[in-house]
């Protein structure tokens, strides 16, 4: 990059703070660059608002000191004005990140012609890659805040602004307010099974709710949302309720066009799950028009809008990701892309099975649960032996109950899962704790398989999915229904039934 222009405005990244003459990343204890004395001051005198030129006039090499901080990534330099009169753009995201890794290309493109609104539908999160390294750092109010920060950030850089509703991120939504460290590691498993559980009808009903005056009071002539590609809870309960909340205020659809965007980086790591979306509204009467955007001239620029989300990942992580997503996306094999779909006539009702990730699992699942049910829609006992996080026991257990109402569970739950069942009790819910790990479960599974035969729930989670056949094999005299989630099977067991 060039010396910065006088007209351009340095602008803090977030998650930086100045300790003993040098910059710190957010709790870190290693520094990421040192600061003497000039920096310093020149650091201090960063407000956002202030420009090069107006820098320069206390610091002689304001521009040189500025250009070394924009090539450190601690510090942007943002236009002081754009275009008038621009094109309204409406873009709707589930977390704080979505829309840059998905469509920042196409909205940097755009910045110059459109006036951005970008709105993130879960503005209440503690998530930050702190997840990964044992740290204590759950704060609700102080991660939404940085999270907060970072976008308005990035999209300041494109010349919009950013709004946010108080919805729950998913690990909130399993357990509010602050964490200890503590509670992470004896949960962290819970967290993540909570994460890629499905989200019940209950809030797909209040995330509508939440923006449907969004999409009715906007003015934008675009309106983006996500396509919801992924096992992400919130990907695809925001998609859901984005549809959901287009039926009910009709007429949106036609003051607007709507796009779908494909949810980066998701799109690489679920490639058929993209198709599969399209062909299930597609399906239920909508009518989806592909269209790719070259982001080749732009690439480098959504790479720099990405990594202002620093609490969220490395640039190193995340760019490889992009770029692959790009490519693949791309219009041809030497060019890059992001996929958006015109939905020019919105579908009808679309059952919820048919967007979700995880439907050809929940459909082999069925395959067996429908004769499995009618031979045990009437037994007093069934186990359920779940080695592995039920995430929603409360939801989950109460679909079990209603659907199989002269039946007690026995559940057979690992020690380290045990509080979750504390949000359902029944004296239908027979509760057995597993003390262990491994060899405890193997001498349960030994004891029951030598007990008194009873219909059988067997969950596997994806690790232990290869010894599913032995285990159905020893416990053949009390009919097996073997599964990955219990999840997978409630939500078989609903459509079967219906």
């Amino acid at each position: 990059m060039a010396a910065p222009a006088d007209d351009l405005i340095p602008v803090k990244r977030p998650h930086f703070e100045r300790r003993d003459g040098h910059l710190f990343f957010l709790a870190s204890a290693r520094p990421h660059t040192r600061l003497d004395a000039a920096d310093e001051h020149l650091w201090e005198m960063i407000d956002g608002a202030a420009t090069v030129g107006a820098l320069r006039t206390s610091i002689a090499d304001a521009a040189v000191r500025l250009q070394r901080l924009w090539d450190l990534g601690v510090c942007e330099l943002v236009p002081p004005r754009f275009p008038e009169h621009r094109r309204p753009l409406l873009v709707i995201e589930p977390h704080m990140d979505d829309a840059i890794l998905s469509v920042g290309g196409s909205m940097w493109a755009r910045r110059e012609s459109c006036e951005i609104t970008l709105v993130t539908m879960a503005g209440l999160s503690n998530y930050t890659s702190y997840y990964d390294l044992d740290r204590d750092y759950f704060n609700v109010a102080r991660v939404s805040a940085l999270r907060r920060a970072e976008s308005a950030l990035a999209t300041r850089m494109l010349g919009g602004r950013h709004e946010t509703l108080d919805l729950l991120e998913a690990p909130l939504r399993l357990h509010p307010g602050d964490w200890s460290l503590d509670w992470y590691r004896r949960h962290r498993k819970l967290v993540d099974a909570f994460i890629m559980h499905a989200s019940p009808r209950r809030e797909v009903d209040a995330w509508a709710a939440a923006i449907e005056p969004v999409l009715e009071s906007t003015d934008a002539k675009e309106i983006w949302l996500p396509l919801g590609v992924g096992g992400h809870t919130d990907h695809e309960l925001a998609r859901d309720a984005c549809l959901l909340a287009l039926s009910r205020r009709r007429g949106i659809e036609q003051r607007a066009d709507i796009y779908l965007y494909q949810d980066v980086p998701y799109a690489t790591q679920f490639p058929l799950h993209t198709p599969a979306l399209v062909g299930a509204l597609t399906a239920a009467g909508a009518v989806l028009e592909p269209m790719v955007e070259d982001i080749t001239a732009t690439i480098d620029d959504k790479l720099r809008l990405a990594s202002v989300f620093g609490s969220q990942f490395k640039p190193s992580y995340i760019a490889p990701r992009i770029e692959e997503a790009a490519r693949r996306a791309g219009p041809s094999a030497s060019r890059l892309g992001e996929l958006r779909f015109r939905l020019r006539q919105l579908p009808g009702p679309v059952p919820a099975l048919a967007l979700y990730s995880r439907r050809a699992a929940v459909e082999a699942v069925a395959k067996d649960l429908t004769s499995w049910y009618d031979r045990h829609r009437s037994s007093r006992r069934i186990r359920v032996l779940t080695p592995v996080p039920v995430a929603r026991w409360g939801d989950d257990l109460s679909a079990l109950l209603d659907a199989l109402p002269q039946a007690t569970f026995e559940v057979h739950v690992s020690e380290e899962y045990a509080d979750e069942t504390e949000s359902l009790t029944s004296p239908r819910l027979d509760v057995r704790i597993v003390r262990g790990r491994q060899t405890a479960w193997i001498a349960r599974l030994a004891r029951l398989v030598l007990s008194r035969p009873a219909p059988t729930i067997l969950l596997t989670g994806e690790d232990l999915t290869k010894w599913a056949w032995l285990a159905k094999l020893a416990f053949v005299a009390s009919d097996p229904l073997a599964a990955t989630r219990l999840n997978d099977v409630v939500l078989a067991l609903s459509s079967t039934r219906s």
